[in-house]
């Protein structure tokens, strides 16, 4: 609404969009003078801030990553249109305007979704997102030197999965080492120099 002695306009908006409206003002002159102008006002709504890239993720490591928009125009609905999560991960069913994803992924492989908001102005916005899913890794790349008839023990590292791990090797470890197929712990006394 508009103030008739100030023009101020105030109030709380209902419906965003854009407004065109004229205003005109008479002053208390004894002969009075008036003008008018037309306005456009703009109310807008809020929109999904996309992420820069995929999330990442790994299978059998926690997951979080949140989605917001540009304005808090809360309550917010916000619901999946297309596609999926990947299985083991949730969302948090915020009604504000950040939206969180967590969980641990069970499976590898890329899921795309469409995410849908829906403000406090029954605006809708929608936006793609994708989640990438890595297989586990082995995260050692070389194994340390060892001595000659000297007590050598080395646990390989692992990123990801679900135990219980069952390592293997093909090729052939140096005399006196073996591999645990449980740990993955390479141990022993070296009895042969080489490589």
């Amino acid at each position: 609404s508009i103030a008739g002695s100030t023009g101020e306009i105030t109030g709380s908006v209902s419906t965003g969009g854009m407004y065109t409206f004229t205003i005109t003002v008479t002053d208390s002159a004894g002969s009075p003078a008036s003008d008018s102008r037309p306005f456009n006002l703009l109310v807008a709504s809020s929109e999904i801030i996309p992420w820069s890239g995929p999330g990442q993720a790994r299978v059998g490591l926690p997951f979080s990553k949140s989605v917001s928009t540009d304005l808090d125009l809360p309550p917010y609905t916000w619901s999946i249109v297309g596609g999926s999560l990947p299985p083991g991960i949730v969302d948090d069913g915020s009604t504000t305007n950040t939206l969180t994803f967590s969980g641990t992924p069970t499976e590898v492989g890329t899921s795309a979704f469409t995410l849908q908001s829906e403000d406090n102005l029954s605006y809708v916005d929608t936006e793609g997102f994708a989640i990438v899913v890595d297989p586990m890794e082995i995260s050692t790349t070389v194994f340390p030197d060892g001595g000659q008839n000297m007590w050598y023990s080395y646990e390989a590292g692992l990123i990801g999965g679900f135990p219980a791990y069952l390592w293997s090797y093909t090729g052939a470890l140096p005399p006196g080492l073996a591999l645990d197929q449980n740990t993955g712990v390479v141990s022993g006394t070296p009895t042969t120099l080489g490589t």
